[in-house]
């Protein structure tokens, strides 16, 4: 059962995502802009972000970040036993949701190409 959603953007503060991570059961982390229609309208929505969310998420004791020992400018992101256990809870979160929805897969698919047609067209001001 899903009790609550945490959605997190460029209004929310930092308290808020602390206690997001810390509370939340997964994350989905749709990195920049939507739908971004240059580089440079994606790094404005997505700059440092990635590493704001991994390092709370660390914060929080679900993950390790090291560099690798054959390329230090590899950064590897581990498990711990904590998020493993977290990550097993969530491995059905995708499926339920989708069961949720009562749609037959072409449905579900062409509902998709429909929303991000319509968020495209918001965006530009259509």
């Amino acid at each position: 059962k899903i009790d609550e959603i945490f959605e997190y953007d460029l209004e929310n503060t930092p308290e808020e995502l602390d206690r997001f991570c810390a509370e939340c059961s997964f994350v989905f982390h749709l990195a920049g802009v939507n739908r971004p229609k240059d580089a440079a309208e994606f790094m404005a929505g997505n700059f440092g972000f990635t590493d704001t969310l991994l390092k709370k998420l660390q914060e929080a004791g679900l993950l390790l970040r090291r560099r690798n020992p054959q390329d230090e400018r590899v950064v590897q992101v581990l498990l711990t036993e904590k998020g493993r256990a977290l990550r097993q809870m969530a491995v059905g979160i995708p499926q339920r949701v989708g069961a949720c929805m009562n749609l037959q897969r072409e449905e579900a698919e062409k509902l998709y190409t429909l929303l991000y047609r319509i968020l495209g067209d918001r965006e530009s001001g259509e």
